[in-house]
């Protein structure tokens, strides 16, 4: 599977954490984890430096937001073109929104129904 470039996870529902496995998919450029019931991303994720589409969107109701404490991974995905955060808490990511602005190659960035710091 090291060779596969898309994958969509969108609406899978694991009971437990993304395996931190995904990390080993070196050639993924297209990654849709939209609606996973885990809410805890796996660091490994940053090993998928060819990716140009990243969908994170998180659940529509508040209560289960993802709490993203430091989104600083992301600036090793420097091929990023589309990133999706929508219904993210990213308020104790102090730095999230400078780390955002420092991806050259983003285009499309979707951050609908985030909590966002004071400070960003």
């Amino acid at each position: 599977m090291t060779s596969l470039t898309h994958l969509n996870l969108s609406h899978v529902g694991f009971k437990g954490n993304i395996p931190p496995q995904i990390g080993n998919l070196f050639n993924l450029l297209y990654l849709d984890l939209s609606y996973v019931a885990s809410k805890t991303i796996p660091s490994q994720i940053r090993n998928l430096s060819r990716l140009i589409y990243l969908n994170l969107r998180g659940p529509s109701y508040a209560d289960k937001a993802f709490i993203y404490e430091n989104v600083d991974w992301l600036s090793i995905l420097s091929e990023l073109q589309y990133l999706d955060l929508g219904g993210a808490d990213l308020s104790q990511s102090f730095h999230s929104l400078h780390t955002l602005q420092a991806l050259p190659s983003l285009m499309h960035l979707y951050l609908s129904r985030c909590t966002l710091s004071h400070y960003n």
